[in-house]
């Protein structure tokens, strides 16, 4: 039956509307409707106009019920309904649409641009196509008196609308990269850790917040084209790194080396008690990528786990290994910087007594009262540390023979002084001391052995004395 439609019709008009959603979907990914007019675009209608010779050139946008002009030359409008501007003939045929003389055209010459005071009589315009779903655009010129272009003009016409598609995809490819830098800046904004990047020269490229968080003194001279040798001497100079007191320029070029050797992660110190784990890694386009991890909490353990190591449970001085090994530190050191240095064994006397008449917890407690006196008797420069039972190691660093025997003696006056009450019976012994001091071209177990046969020499002698070897 005449008027009825088929299956196919139907098909067909759907295939159409949805390549035009597409159209238009596409045409406002491009974001060019409804935006103000760019440098761009109207260089090219100004070309047109002088190419041609002709009062009127537009680049034009066709939306769905309407032609967003993005650029305009010899009129004053922006946009136009679709089904009043002549720009429809382009949208309609696609490829080049020529019209020589509108008044003389019978679908054009009622258009409110042809017969009315705008008096447009020539109409050549050139769609804008970027893909299958149709035109997006059109470049048009327009002239008030009737003309034709000659074949070579035509040509023109497509290389300028060539350039309008090339503006096109370079300001959509401009944006693509803007919307990827943005996306790069959020996701290392985003990242629990501090992240850097040092450029080819090793001029800083990027950073996130959380790495100027940890280098705060540092502050301003972290900036973009800033050298890393340059940041780095910025947060020596403010105290950034504690570690740098006194030997900045060897901190810096130890610094410098592991930084550009960029092999092994290293631990650095900040100003604030933070500590952080440094990660460092060069690409192949030869720039550094670092990340900064805080490893305060981690440290705080490790530092708990060594103090149980390296510290006596009972006394809180050092531990038999820690002692020896600071004591085996101080003897190298003695001996390369040509300084003196002590060492002094005490024994508390008759300890075992204290012990089997009053109970371990008493002389626990005697222990604990002994070392604490010990203590008092040294510099902060000293160590102490218990080697087991009642004895005792200090390793007196700097320190001469005459020094040591007093400080031995004033302990021994001062652990003979005190008296502690247990079951209401008062707990009391003496200790006693070995001293020697480091000879030359003595070993530091031939320094040991020497402060050990004192300590029997003072316990022979009658205990409650200092003796030296």
């Amino acid at each position: 039956m005449v008027g009825l439609r088929n299956e196919d019709d139907t098909a067909s008009d759907n295939a159409l509307e949805a390549k035009e959603e597409r159209r238009l979907a596409r045409l406002r990914s491009l974001g060019l409707l409804d935006t103000p007019s760019e440098e761009g675009y109207d260089r090219i209608t100004r070309l047109a106009c002088a190419i041609f010779d002709v009062p009127i050139a537009l680049i034009g946008f066709f939306d769905r019920d309407r032609v967003w002009f993005k650029s305009v030359q010899g009129l004053q409008i922006r946009e136009i309904p679709l089904d009043l501007s002549l720009c429809k003939q382009v949208f309609q045929k696609s490829g080049i649409v020529q019209i020589n003389d509108a008044s003389r055209d019978p679908l054009l010459r009622e258009n409110r641009l042809v017969a009315g005071q705008e008096h447009i009589r020539f109409y050549t315009g050139i769609t804008l196509d970027l893909g299958d779903d149709g035109p997006i655009g059109s470049l048009c010129i327009l002239d008030r008196k009737p003309r034709r272009l000659s074949p070579v003009k035509l040509e023109i016409l497509k290389d300028l609308a060539s350039l309008v598609l090339d503006e096109i995809r370079l300001a959509n490819k401009t944006r693509e990269i803007e919307r990827n830098r943005q996306m790069f800046i959020d996701a290392v904004e985003a990242l629990p850790d501090a992240f850097v990047i040092y450029d080819e020269t090793d001029r800083l490229f990027t950073c996130n917040r959380k790495y100027r968080d940890f280098y705060r003194k540092t502050g301003d001279a972290i900036l973009p084209g800033a050298t890393f040798e340059s940041i780095v001497r910025a947060g020596v100079e403010r105290g950034q790194y504690p570690e740098a007191a006194g030997r900045e320029e060897e901190w810096i070029a130890d610094r410098l080396h592991r930084h550009r050797e960029a092999n092994e992660p290293i631990q650095q110190q900040l100003a604030d008690g933070r500590w952080l784990r440094v990660y460092e890694t060069k690409t192949r386009s030869g720039s550094t990528v670092g990340f900064r991890v805080d490893i305060t909490e981690l440290k705080l353990r490790e530092q708990q786990l060594n103090e149980l190591v390296n510290r006596d449970a009972l006394t809180r001085t050092l531990s038999r290994r820690a002692i020896l090994e600071i004591g085996k530190q101080q003897w190298d050191r003695a001996n390369r910087e040509g300084q003196s240095l002590a060492v002094i064994y005490c024994d508390l006397d008759h300890f075992k007594e204290i012990n089997d008449r009053f109970s371990h917890a008493a002389g626990d407690e005697f222990l604990v009262a002994a070392s604490r006196v010990m203590m008092s008797a040294l510099r902060t420069h000293d160590f102490i540390g218990r080697l087991g039972g009642e004895e005792f190691l200090l390793i007196l660093p700097e320190t001469s023979l005459s020094v040591a025997i007093a400080v031995g003696r004033r302990i021994c006056e001062q652990v003979e002084a005190i008296k502690l009450t247990h079951g209401g019976q008062t707990v009391m012994t003496t200790t006693s001391a070995g001293i020697a001091e480091l000879k030359s071209g003595q070993s530091f177990e031939e320094l040991l052995n020497g402060a050990d046969k004192a300590l029997y020499q003072a316990k022979a002698a009658g205990r409650n004395q200092v003796a030296c070897g």
